[in-house]
């Protein structure tokens, strides 16, 4: 993963907010993003393919229990998806 400059792209469709359960620790939501081969996922700096990295990784974590089911995030990202 690699340090970026900016906090918040000025690009961005929507945002939202993701909590993880109790008693997850960041290593638990670091490890499979790096297990599943996120960490080496490229993005273009126009940000192609952001929404699918970020859906992936959405899953992924509720796949691993780290999220919940419904998390706001992921209803935020489809609703911005189908607008676009």
């Amino acid at each position: 993963m690699s340090q970026l400059n900016y906090l918040q792209s000025r690009q961005v469709v929507k945002s939202a907010a993701m909590s993880a359960l109790p008693g997850t620790l960041v290593k638990d939501l670091l490890d499979p993003i790096k297990v599943d081969g996120f960490d080496r996922y490229k993005l273009s700096a126009e940000g192609y393919d952001c929404r699918h990295w970020v859906t992936e990784v959405i899953l992924l974590w509720r796949r691993n229990g780290l999220i919940g089911q419904r998390d706001e995030a992921l209803e935020t990202l489809k609703s911005a998806c189908d607008k676009n």
